[in-house]
């Protein structure tokens, strides 16, 4: 009996180590797989815009010693940190608000609704017009993005919250704070974090649609050099650096959330 139980734990063991290496070992397959294709593809076109992987891999390595590259993904940065603070600090209060109170929804429904359906990018000629080139207008685009899908899924979490618990908390007597502070905001609390994921992402292709069409003053102005000076590399190499720091941020926000949904 005893060497059946060790047996059996030795072998989820060996699972449990075979199933990590697998997941290693499949994304560096792809990986090299990728890289191979891409070479092959590099050296049928012999275009000055294209580069090969190892090339782009020693302009990754380059750059991460290039003050000039982390102070233009600062630059940017500032823009889309605040405006998406600004579209939290928004968002959050307003879904609340509008999932609490049916007069609000039914007021505010139609609007949340156009503002989902509609390309945030044809409103930035208007903000353009009406702020200049600024960081200003920067901003105001990236909460333009994020701030619609901050709003939804917390009136969402708080719509969904069931009706017997709010009976439960009148019953005993709760007042409207209470009711906000131990049944609403608890309830709600993985819509929020889900809009806070969703609305960063939006942020996110806000920040980079505005620099690469409008306003360049960051990452898009370092884009635009490299293309003028025929830096495929250097180019690849740092819209490599952009994904990874969006994959990074992206990381720490589905952390936050699982967490959310074990407590």
């Amino acid at each position: 009996m005893s060497y059946s139980v060790e047996s059996r734990h030795a072998g989820s063991g060996v699972g449990r180590v075979g199933h990590a290496l697998l997941r290693v070992a499949l994304p560096a397959v792809v990986l090299v797989i990728v890289c191979l294709v891409w070479n092959w593809y590099v050296g049928t076109k012999h275009s000055f815009y294209l580069a090969t992987a190892g090339a782009i891999f020693r302009a990754f390595i380059s750059e991460l010693g290039d003050a000039a590259v982390w102070r233009a993904l600062w630059t940017s940065d500032i823009s889309l940190l605040v405006g998406f603070a600004i579209a939290v600090a928004i968002g959050v209060p307003l879904g609340l608000v509008i999932g609490r109170i049916k007069r609000v929804d039914r007021l505010l429904a139609p609007y949340l609704q156009i503002a989902l359906v509609t390309p945030m990018a044809v409103l930035m000629p208007i903000v353009l017009v009406a702020l200049g080139l600024s960081r200003t207008a920067q901003i105001v685009v990236v909460v333009l993005f994020a701030l619609p899908f901050v709003v939804v899924p917390t009136r969402g979490g708080v719509v969904t919250i069931p009706g017997d618990w709010l009976d439960m908390a009148s019953s005993y007597g709760a007042r409207e704070l209470q009711v906000w502070r131990l049944v609403l905001l608890p309830g709600a609390t993985h819509a929020i974090v889900n809009g806070l994921r969703l609305g960063f992402a939006h942020a996110l292709t806000g920040e980079i649609t505005v620099e690469l069409s409008l306003i360049a003053i960051g990452i898009g102005q370092l884009i635009i050099r490299y293309q003028s000076h025929y830096q495929a590399a250097a180019l690849f190499a740092f819209v490599l650096l952009i994904s990874i720091q969006s994959i990074v941020a992206m990381g720490l926000l589905s952390l936050i959330q699982r967490k959310v949904r074990r407590a």
